[in-house]
This record gives C-alpha cells, structure tokens and sequence, in this order.
C-alpha cells in the first residue's frame, strides 16, 4: 500500500498544534482515508469483481416449487399428528395404570393407602420448595 509523503511530522503537528490546526489535520486524515478505501475497493472490485459476480450466479439456490413446499409441509403434519396420537395414547395408557394400582392399593390396605398419599403430598411440596428456591436464584443472578 502507498502512503502519501507530506513535508510536515503528523506526530509533531499533533502535540504541538492549536485547536484549529488539530481540526484540519482530523479532516486531512479523514478525507485521505476515505480516497484511500475508495482506491482499495477500485483494485478489489478490478481484480475479483468478474470472477465474483460469476460465481453469486452459480451459487444461487433454486426457488422450491409450491407443490413440493406443499408437500413437505403436508409430510411435517402428518409425522407430527402420528407423534401426538402415540402421545396421547401412551399418557391414557399410564394414567389408568397408575389409577389402577392406586384403586388396588385402596381395597388391599387402607394405611398403606394412607402413607401413599402422604409419600405423594411430601413429594409435591418438596418439589415445588426446590422449584421455586431455582426460580428465585435465577431471578437473582439476572438482576444482579
């Protein structure tokens, strides 16, 4: 890169100049740096602007076509609605289990009915106190 030779220090004019002769050396700097990136981006444009515009339009991707847009969004659903259905079916499959084994439970030992029932709410409680001692953590590491 060529630089341009003044007959004066830039460095001295800095130190030991007046307002005024700060701002004209600001703008002789700006105003020889924006000649320079327009000559920068002259010689890039001349040694890569046709090799570069040629390879943007082999790279450009095809534009889908509206039936396989179509397609692929009427494939998406179906996988999803099959995923939900076994969802589903496996949480009614647990669900009457677990129902099931409580009703078992009930007619087979009213106090071991009972301590299942208290095990249950301690666990729940237990949980929601940890659950909401994270949420207050997190609230406090973000506001800090």
């Amino acid at each position: 890169m060529k630089t341009r030779r003044t007959g004066f220090d830039n460095e001295g004019l800095k130190k030991g100049a007046g307002d005024g002769e700060r701002q004209s050396l600001r703008h002789m700097e700006a105003s020889d740096g924006g000649a320079r990136e327009e000559a920068e981006a002259a010689e890039f444009r001349e040694l890569l602007g046709d090799h570069l515009s040629r390879w943007d339009e082999r790279m450009e991707p095809p534009v889908p076509r509206l039936a396989a847009l179509e397609q692929l969004v009427s494939q998406r659903k179906g996988e999803l609605s099959r995923k939900l259905w076994r969802d589903l079916l496996l949480l009614w499959t647990l669900g009457i289990f677990i129902i099931g084994s409580v009703l078992l439970i009930l007619q087979w030992n009213i106090a071991a009915f009972a301590g299942l029932q208290a095990a249950a709410l301690i666990g729940a409680i237990v949980y929601l106190f940890v659950l909401a001692r994270k949420e207050r953590s997190v609230k406090r590491e973000w506001t800090t």
